[in-house]
């Protein structure tokens, strides 16, 4: 066993894990019984029977300036508690292939959970101040729980298959119209309204095409997505309350509405998919290579075949069946035929691939 006293915080801990308050340790009968319990993720863990006046106490939120408001207060909100499908125009109830990236995205974010190392640091992110102390391991952490549904799902050390390693940024494009930014306190309004803020002065300065743009403000344990529309001359903006993202650590379901929230969005129509799978997938690089300026060209859309030398009486539906009897590698090949092939590839790209099996 491994105590720490620590006294910025008034935090006893034990094995790196926060147990209880200095203020009100518990007696020695005590102590032995609320030490020997474990969380569902395996950690070492006050038990749940422990009164609330000996448990740790988490800090209060930030004070937040009103400077950090002004974006927030100045421009059109035409909503500030919008329902996920209302934001993202889909229906409420769930489709086939987005239930099945919300449980890989559930299955992914409980990996990261049991893990002993990010199951400390979570518990630590739990316990600053502002998003100013994040380190950079929680950093890390964090943007990847919060980015990993939107990468190519695509999954297979075989095949090679390598997702690109996040470099530490404020703001973290995750696709073309979508970007992260990490925060810490969003249960508080004033704390979630100054990420929004943000967020939308990041797309503002970023973005000049006008158009409709997301944005996800995360904290590990809360998520709220924004969604930003930028005309010719006006910007207006609507986002979700903060969301659970995080299962708790004694929880018996890894389902949560941020964990959904973040698996619907990620499934959007990504025109630049099939190119983002070519660049995670070197091993289809390696095997077509002296082909480089044809791949490229391919992948960006030009230089097609004439419709007439792939039978042009097949239709998108046809050869989206096609594609669905192919591996991943063996799709990539098929989408630089030509457009009307990439198009029915990109729909199957949509489905999570593990070790060459599309789940």
């Amino acid at each position: 066993w491994v105590y720490e006293v620590d006294l910025d915080r008034n935090i006893f801990h034990m094995n790196g894990m926060p147990f209880f308050s200095l203020d009100c340790l518990p007696d020695d009968d005590a102590f032995i019984q609320y030490i020997t319990d474990e969380d569902h993720y395996g950690h070492t863990a006050c038990a749940l029977r422990c009164p609330p006046e000996h448990k740790y106490k988490k800090p209060t939120p930030p004070i937040v300036d009103n400077s950090d408001l002004v974006t927030y207060q100045s421009m059109m909100c035409t909503g500030s508690q919008v329902a996920l499908s209302d934001l993202l125009a889909v229906s409420d109830i769930l489709s086939q292939d987005e239930h099945v990236r919300v449980t890989l995205l559930e299955v992914m974010i409980g990996q990261c959970m049991v893990n002993s190392a990010i199951g400390k640091e979570i518990y630590q992110i739990e316990l600053l101040n502002d998003h100013n102390q994040v380190t950079d391991d929680q950093w890390s952490i964090a943007c990847f729980m919060a980015s990993i549904a939107f990468v190519p799902q695509m999954f297979d050390e075989i095949m090679r298959v390598c997702h690109r390693t996040l470099k530490r940024k404020e703001f973290t494009w995750v696709r073309e119209d979508t970007v992260v930014c990490i925060a810490t306190h969003l249960y508080d309004e004033r704390c979630l309204q100054a990420s929004v803020s943000r967020l939308i002065n990041a797309i503002i300065e970023q973005k000049d095409d006008p158009g409709h743009y997301f944005g996800i403000v995360f904290s590990v344990f809360h998520c709220a997505i924004v969604k930003v529309v930028k005309n010719a001359h006006t910007v207006t903006f609507s986002h979700t309350s903060a969301i659970q993202f995080l299962p708790s650590f004694h929880a018996y379901s890894p389902s949560t509405p941020g964990i959904t929230a973040l698996a619907r969005l990620g499934y959007r129509i990504d025109p630049a998919l099939f190119k983002r799978a070519m660049q995670v997938c070197p091993y289809a690089r390696y095997l077509l290579s002296g082909r480089e300026k044809s791949l490229a060209q391919k992948a960006d859309g030009s230089d097609d075949l004439p419709l007439s030398t792939i039978c042009p009486t097949l239709p998108l539906e046809l050869w989206r069946e096609i594609a669905r009897y192919l591996n991943p590698f063996e799709l990539l090949v098929l989408g630089m035929v030509s457009r009307l092939c990439r198009g029915a590839v990109l729909m199957v790209l949509r489905y999570p691939h593990l070790c060459g099996y599309r789940l």
